[in-house]
């Protein structure tokens, strides 16, 4: 698995690529998600690219590849907007894409166990059609 990580310093981005991550520098990213100097990391898998973006407690998560996006969805309303920093940028997100840090650390463990997301019986996702 591919594992990108983007540092900011001010308006600043660096990218950390780490070619073949291990299991534990995956889960290692997950957990410098801050929300400010971390605030997305991307994990390549099997035809998915996913971002998980946010930190330290609040999160989004996004996968796709060329037929299909997939989000992972919390159990929130999607009628609420809570904000969220991805990538440097905050933004105002349905409260039904907003994940907690477990769900984050259990995004990871399914990818690391090479299972597609919207397979994964534990989650909840939203499939769109490219």
């Amino acid at each position: 698995m591919k594992l990108l990580i983007e540092h900011r310093q001010g308006v600043k981005a660096s990218i950390e690529e780490v070619s073949d991550a291990s299991p534990l520098q995956i889960m290692d990213a997950i957990d410098q998600l801050d929300g400010q100097s971390v605030s997305m990391i991307t994990i390549e898998a099997q035809d998915h690219r996913t971002m998980i973006g946010g930190g330290p407690s609040l999160f989004i998560c996004s996968s796709e590849n060329n037929k299909e996006i997939v989000n992972v969805l919390s159990d929130q309303s999607a009628d609420d907007f809570i904000e969220v920093m991805v990538g440097g940028q905050h933004g105002d997100y349905p409260a039904a894409y907003v994940l907690e840090r477990k769900t984050a650390e259990l995004i990871a463990a399914i990818l690391i166990r090479g299972d597609a997301l919207q397979q994964a019986p534990e989650l909840r996702c939203e499939v769109l059609s490219k």
